[in-house]
């Protein structure tokens, strides 16, 4: 119910909170242009006033709260629940058929925007990895198991340079979306166990963080 910057050193939370909203996830683009979302909405701040965009009101039955990712305010992604994918163009929100009914939870894409990937699982063990280009998703991967082959239970996705890095429950797999050529590393074989990864964020080919929580190296 609140937000903190890490500066390197120390964290500083930033000093709003809220008793009636739930924020599920952020993207900052500048200090007076940020999207958050509360729930199935998304909220732009300006510099000077949250909007709240009630995309049922605007006639779109979907429920976007639970990632956003875009390279601009008029070119950006919100996914969330049974499959839901919202994109904005700076004037209109517009959904964006998934062919999937599981819940999308992790996307992120090329720096110029030309391929957008995105990772879906429910509780119940099924998964899902999409790739948005050209205007046309498609499927890259569908498990309906937490060990499922070859990947297992996705969890998230981040892309690096013509990569797309998927972390899972028992599988680091990186996906070359130009080639289509696959790498495979099985969780036994680089120190993470049995356990699987949550999140993941790849700033470099030496340099992958990733988030889980219920374990140690």
């Amino acid at each position: 119910f609140t937000a903190a910057k890490w500066d390197g050193e120390e964290w500083d939370f930033l000093g709003f909170y809220s008793n009636t909203l739930d924020f599920q996830s952020i993207n900052y683009f500048s200090e007076n242009d940020i999207w958050i979302t509360s729930f199935c909405l998304p909220y732009h701040w300006d510099g000077n006033l949250w909007t709240q965009y009630h995309i049922q009101n605007m006639g779109l039955d979907a429920c976007v709260g639970n990632d956003i990712w875009g390279i601009s305010s008029s070119d950006i992604y919100f996914i969330g629940v049974e499959g839901d994918i919202v994109y904005y163009n700076g004037s209109n929100f517009i959904k964006i058929a998934s062919g999937t009914n599981i819940n999308l939870r992790d996307i992120d894409g090329t720096p110029d925007g030309e391929y957008v990937f995105i990772v879906g699982r429910n509780d119940s063990g099924e998964s899902i990895a999409l790739m948005i280009h050209d205007n046309q998703v498609s499927t890259l991967y569908e498990g309906d198991g937490i060990f499922s082959e070859p990947h297992g239970y996705l969890k998230g996705v981040s892309v690096l340079n013509d990569t797309a890095y998927y972390a899972s429950h028992n599988t680091l797999w990186k996906y070359n979306y130009l080639t289509k050529e696959s790498n495979i590393i099985p969780a036994n074989s680089n120190g993470y166990g049995e356990h699987g990864f949550g999140q993941i964020i790849v700033d470099d080919i030496n340099n992958i963080f990733f988030q889980d929580g219920g374990f140690s190296f």
